[in-house]
């Protein structure tokens, strides 16, 4: 009786050892399709077309870059924007833009549905399709001395991908990787592309005259990372960007 005891102990562990291991892998398999899901959204949120760097840099990429800087990068190119132009929008939006003046300087473009939230001589602070602080789009303006955009962003003598990078490490949440750089059509005016884990950003800077001041004109549009791609949103904040024009 004793051996049989001992017989049928060991076969009850055994038993539950199995189930453990049964159960492990399942936690580990679910935990393999979060990834899966995760890095299938992300991918999804940044592929919608292609552009080329081929500005050439005055050193190395850092090393948390050097994937996307390695020649390819995602990045949407929406034409300039129009007034009134019809995008697919499931939220509602009718598709027409307001016009605004920022600093007696500069103009751009606002979806009619994005409500003004703050609005201040220099400033002008819009809520987007969505609440939170990651949907709000902003436009302002300062007077510096300098006489390039280079020398006003703090970075003469740069590429234009250094720029980007060194002004990638200072967005939000510990700052962003540097997808890309567009130049506007008719104004000197320089798109760039950041994101992070949190959001996706599309930033305008310019150096604007106005009478005997130099004026550094910034437009930031962003979204959170996974609604980038939703109805459309990215190429609605590329519109936004492309409307910028001279007062």
């Amino acid at each position: 009786l004793t051996l049989r005891h001992h017989f049928n102990h060991i076969a009850m562990a055994a038993g539950r050892g199995c189930v453990l291991s049964q159960r492990r892998a399942m936690v580990l398999a679910g935990r393999q399709e979060s990834r899966l899901l995760a890095a299938a959204l992300l991918a999804l949120a940044t592929c919608h077309s292609l552009v080329f760097l081929s500005t050439p840099a005055s050193g190395p990429p850092g090393p948390r870059r050097e994937m996307v800087l390695g020649g390819l990068l995602p990045l949407a190119l929406p034409q300039a924007a129009h007034a009134g132009l019809a995008l697919k929008n499931p939220l509602g939006w009718s598709g027409g833009f307001v016009e605004y003046t920022v600093a007696d300087a500069f103009k751009v473009s606002m979806p009619d549905n994005y409500k003004v939230l703050e609005q201040q001589p220099m400033k002008t602070v819009w809520q987007g399709d969505r609440q939170g602080e990651l949907n709000t789009m902003v436009a302002q303006a300062k007077v510096v001395e300098e006489d390039t955009l280079e020398k006003a962003l703090g970075m003469d003598g740069k590429s234009l991908r250094d720029i980007g990078e060194q002004l990638s490490n200072k967005r939000p949440f510990g700052g962003s990787d540097f997808m890309g750089v567009e130049k506007l059509e008719g104004v000197d005016a320089y798109r760039f592309e950041f994101v992070n884990d949190k959001i996706h950003e599309y930033i305008l800077y310019a150096l604007v005259n106005k009478g005997s001041q130099k004026l550094l004109c910034t437009v930031i549009t962003r979204a959170p990372g996974l609604l980038w791609a939703n109805g459309n949103r990215y190429q609605t904040l590329g519109k936004i960007v492309g409307s910028f024009a001279l007062a």
